[in-house]
């Protein structure tokens, strides 16, 4: 087979499953991706199901690929796709893929070191529309996405969900480190289930070393077992790189923890973080962290601190000592932002759509393109103010 060929794996009428490694072994080229799927010929459309002790699917220096429609379970890993010094890997689709009950680190592990520097192997990931759920049982760190030394990754509309029942190392939803040059997360749903009791330092993303631009919009990050201040709903540090050579743009999210614990905290002085919810289940609402003051305070506004009790001179920003929102007025910050409010969901918390009567609506600022779609594909108002978090009201 050779580039723009595309590989139908049977599904058979219903289900067929696989009990070997799907290893690639062929590129497609910058016009033509070379794609694997299940079949879509009537006796060969059912389930593709990779179950196998080992990895699920392995990409060694092999690109311009699509793989999609295919379930795995069982494995070591879900999907390991390897750059080296002795080989790139670029352009990479994964969709529409369902891991499940993976065993070590990485639903999807993406992995561009080389041994010749820092530099990444491996360019232009993609991953879309996948169901990636850890194990219940294993004792092992089984981070979902697993990002390091990657150039241009982008993780659009999954739904993520860590679970476990033992005690053992922590676990993210998302963890990217070491030299990512440009990060998208956009659309997708993150819940880390897990107890702190069990995997204390857990996170529902964590992320070091941005080198560019990390863009960051329409998520839910839900984390309703944390109460342990090793936990964190969102973390970012610079780690070993520089503070000047990233730049985080926080749009239109909504970060949800369990107690007293850093919903949000991030080390970055260019960051700009809008209209987003805060909001913690007990009373008293998780602290947001800003390690690294800010280039121009006005970048942190319009968002929502939410819970389910508290008075406006609670700590809700650590900054220089602990710090109210009319504490960080002062500095320019959160002129707009909304503090000790209900943001009035649907359905606590199945359904984040917010209520009529929100005091989301309608109070966020217009940020314009490409951030202007919510996380259901409704396009936002183009001359007046968003409602904040992921969603926009249409029964406004």
């Amino acid at each position: 087979m050779e580039a723009g060929d595309v590989l139908f794996i049977s599904g058979g009428e219903d289900s067929i499953v696989y009990n070997q490694t799907l290893t690639v072994k062929i590129s497609g080229d910058p016009s033509k991706l070379f794609t694997i799927r299940n079949g879509l010929d009537p006796g060969h459309n059912g389930k593709v199901i990779i179950d196998v002790r080992d990895k699920g699917i392995r990409i060694i220096k092999n690109s311009y690929l699509r793989i999609s429609n295919l379930v795995i379970k069982n494995v070591s890993q879900g999907i390991y796709i390897r750059g080296s010094s002795t080989g790139d890997v670029n352009v990479i689709y994964l969709d529409s893929i369902k891991v499940l009950n993976y065993k070590k680190q990485g639903a999807i592990n993406i992995n561009g070191w080389s041994s010749s520097g820092f530099d990444s192997t491996i360019d232009s990931v993609f991953v879309r529309f996948c169901s990636l759920t850890t194990s219940h049982t294993t004792q092992n760190q089984t981070d979902v996405i697993y990002a390091q030394y990657c150039n241009n990754l982008f993780i659009l509309n999954n739904n993520i969900t860590v679970i476990s029942g033992m005690k053992g190392p922590h676990t993210d939803g998302i963890q990217f480190v070491h030299n990512i040059k440009n990060i998208t997360i956009a659309n997708n749903t993150i819940a880390n289930l897990t107890n702190s009791d069990n995997n204390n330092k857990s996170n529902g993303i964590m992320g070091a070393d941005l080198i560019g631009t990390g863009l960051f919009y329409n998520n839910i990050v839900y984390a309703p077992y944390f109460r342990e201040s090793g936990n964190n709903v969102f973390l970012y540090t610079n780690g070993s790189t520089p503070d000047d050579v990233g730049a985080w743009y926080i749009y239109n999210n909504v970060f949800i923890g369990g107690g007293t614990i850093k919903l949000f905290s991030i080390e970055d002085k260019d960051a700009r973080i809008k209209n987003n919810i805060f909001y913690s289940i007990p009373e008293r609402t998780g602290l947001v962290f800003l390690k690294v003051p800010l280039e121009d305070w006005s970048r942190l506004d319009y968002n929502l601190y939410g819970q389910n009790n508290g008075i406006d001179t609670d700590k809700i920003i650590n900054f220089e000592g602990n710090k109210s929102a009319k504490q960080m007025q002062i500095f320019g910050a959160e002129l707009h932002g909304i503090d000790r409010q209900n943001p009035l969901f649907q359905t606590y918390f199945d359904n984040l759509h917010l209520q009529n009567g929100s005091p989301a609506l309608n109070r966020g600022d217009n940020l314009g393109v490409p951030v202007n779609i919510d996380k259901d594909g409704l396009e936002r108002p183009s001359s007046s103010n968003w409602d904040i978090g992921c969603y926009q009201n249409i029964d406004e």
